[in-house]
Order: structure tokens, then sequence, then C-alpha cells
């Protein structure tokens, strides 16, 4: 059994080997050299070799076998895997994160929620249906408990609660935060804690109950705290001096409500290890 992955590049020209190392990031170094050596890395279609130029919009497909991809697993069960996505994946659609987990995993795992494409984190699949229901069920009531780490623009001294309305702009693929009650608009809330700042930077812990697309990297930019490497809601100008192109935000623990269908969930807490912290 073998697949193609397929992922777009975008930034600037560079050899194809530091691209796919761009690109699937998941992917260890030793397992991107055999591919080449095995001629199974693809160049808009055509088989490519490592110094071949790659450019914005090109796309890179490689192929290869389920047992040469480690993902790190942070917690498995009969009912629950929890794994770490990288940045620049997307989480779910026929070339993901999801794919990728399926395909490494078995056709079993299921969704549970999404990560921005340039967020890493925790992610959450169910392991079989039963559980999917109980466990996307608990989701969609905001009965579960998500907490990120980010490095944000500007001094953060104090912790704040931020609340507003959300709604989709989908014509300009974002989304808007309003203070007053909106057609269309969801309310939505968070909590801001400072760990620590530096300069102009704060680390912040952030949690929230469920969550919307882009929810906290547009509260965030509303409240004048952008999540630093935040090209849609953040300041290019900023994030081009410091050098950073993915936003600064991870996320790192997850906490299950009560759960009388899945007693062995029921409260568990699921935190990243260290090792795999960017931040």
């Amino acid at each position: 059994m073998s697949e193609y992955f397929l992922r777009t590049y975008e930034g600037k020209t560079q050899p194809l080997a530091k691209a796919v190392r761009a690109l699937y990031p998941d992917l260890p170094y030793a397992l991107v050299n055999r591919l080449f050596k095995q001629k199974d890395v693809f160049l808009n279609g055509a088989r490519a070799k490592e110094d071949a130029l790659t450019k914005n919009g090109d796309v890179v497909d490689l192929y290869c076998m389920p047992g040469m991809i480690k993902i790190p697993v942070v917690y498995r069960d009969e009912d629950l895997v929890v794994l770490y996505k990288p940045k620049g994946v997307a989480s779910d659609g026929p070339r993901s994160f999801e794919t990728l987990a399926q395909f490494v995993f078995g056709d079993n795992l299921i969704l549970l929620h999404r990560l921005d494409t340039n967020t890493d984190g925790l992610l959450m699949f169910a392991a079989n249906l039963r559980s999917y229901d109980v466990l996307y069920k608990a989701n969609s009531e905001h009965r579960i408990t998500k907490y990120y780490k980010a490095k944000v623009y500007g001094i953060v001294h104090q912790e704040a609660v931020l609340d507003g309305y959300l709604a989709k702009d989908a014509k300009e693929g974002r989304v808007r935060i309003y203070h007053e009650p909106k057609a269309g608009a969801e309310y939505v809330k968070c909590k801001v804690t400072p760990i620590s700042f530096d300069k102009n930077a704060s680390i912040v812990s952030l949690s929230l109950q469920g969550g919307k697309t882009h929810q906290l990297r547009a509260q965030l930019a509303d409240w004048g705290h952008f999540i630093l490497g935040d090209g849609k809601y953040g300041d290019d100008r900023i994030n081009r001096s410091i050098g950073l192109d993915k936003q600064q935000l991870t996320a790192v623990r997850i906490l299950l409500p009560e759960l009388a269908e899945l007693p062995s969930l029921s409260g568990k807490e699921i935190t990243i290890p260290d090792q795999l912290l960017t931040i």
C-alpha cells in the first residue's frame, strides 16, 4: 500500500530539497533523502532531483508507504487518538494531516476538530464511531476546553477575558469580530493569561471551550495583540522584521469533561510533551 501526498509550495524560489522539508516538516530527514534516491519526489507531476528549483505555487508530491512516516502520538487508547500536527499542514481534506494520519494508523480514525494550517499542536481523532458521537457532541456543546500557547505583539501585563461576536467573511476568507450582536455572527470568548514578555512581544496562554475558525487569531488582533507571524490578521511589516511567516500559535493541552458514556476518558487531561513545543 502506498500513496501520493500533494502540497502546494508557497515561498521564495529555492532547491526542491529545502522546499520538501518546509512542506513536509512531519517527515524525518532520512526519509526525505531516501525518497529522493528512489526518485519518489515529484515537482508539478514530474520526477525531480534535490537541486530542482521550486517556486511559489509549484506542487510537490511524495510517494511513500505507511511505515516510512512517523507521526508523534501524544495519547492513544481504544476510543481516542491525539496526534501532533506540525505547522504548514491542513487539518482536513484529501491531501492533509487527516489523510496522512488515516494512511499511517488506519481509516477508522475520525477527525474531531481542526487546527489552522499554520497552527501546530494537539489534534484529536476518534478511534471508533461510538466515541466519535460522544466526543463530537461534547465539543459542539463547548464542553471540551482547549489550551494554546502563543507569541503575540506587544506587552500583555495582566489576565483578560476577550469576548465578542464572530462573523465569517467568505469572500475575503477571514472572520471579523464585532462587539455587539450581529446577524449571522456567533458569540465567542477566550481567556488570555500572560506567561512572560520580552521587548515588544509576549508569550501568553489561551483557553477556550469549543472554538471557531480563526477565532483566537481574530480576537487577539482585535484586542491589539496579534499573533506574531500571522499574515492574515497581523502586520506583515512587523512579521518580516522578525523573520516569522507562520503564526506563533500551538495547541498545547486538552481537558475533557465528565463523560458517562466513556468513563476512561472522563475528565482526562492531555498535554503536549515539552520536546514538541515550538514556542
